[in-house]
């Protein structure tokens, strides 16, 4: 008898062939697909952190870019301060002043003056407030009124002006320098002790 030898059926090996690739293609494209879903979200995630960073970096702009504007503005103000108050030597230096002499004549008054010439005379028995509108007023009547700095000097004598009267007047000029910034005054004693 003559051997045929073993028959194997292939087709349902390769039933089982198909379905297991089926299987894997399967898995392989499941795979791809979560690795692009990851991928996308990645890539999202990367974009809003460029944006955020871009925007920190924005308002890090705008900041430095308001500082410089207010350094800019400060510089300025401070070159304006500086040259008004050059000026105002300038003027001092050719003698331009308002002078507040404390005098006891009969009585006790301030004589205001530029130059020498009188603004005006106040007696000292008046209020603060009313010393204080009169000196500004005789400062609006002089030359110096138009300059942005005005300097002043209270003049007295130490032997004679009483101690009350020269408080009084610091009081009404410190009162005048501060409804006033660019009013500056010193006192000066003219006694010898």
């Amino acid at each position: 008898m003559k051997n045929k030898g073993i028959i194997i059926e292939l087709t349902s090996l390769l039933d089982v062939i198909f379905i297991i690739l089926f299987g894997v293609m399967m898995q392989l494209q499941q795979e791809q697909e979560q690795i692009k879903i990851d991928t996308e979200s990645q890539l999202a995630e990367a974009n809003q952190q460029v944006e955020e960073a871009l925007q920190q970096v924005e308002d890090i702009r705008k900041e430095a870019d308001e500082k410089i504007a207010e350094a800019l503005q400060t510089a300025e103000e401070l070159n304006s301060k500086a040259f008004a108050n050059q000026n105002a030597l300038n003027s001092f230096a050719q003698g331009n002043l308002i002078t507040v002499y404390l005098e006891y004549l009969p009585d006790g008054i301030i004589s205001i003056t530029e130059q020498r010439n009188i603004l005006a005379e106040i007696s000292l028995e008046l209020s603060e407030d009313v010393i204080s509108a009169r000196i500004l007023s005789a400062i609006q009547e002089s030359s110096i009124a138009e300059q942005e700095v005005i300097l002043c000097a209270l003049i007295y004598d130490g032997n004679t002006a009483l101690y009350k009267d020269v408080l009084k007047l610091n009081a009404v000029l410190k009162n005048i320098s501060e409804e006033r910034p660019d009013f500056y005054c010193a006192s000066m004693n003219t006694s010898k002790n």
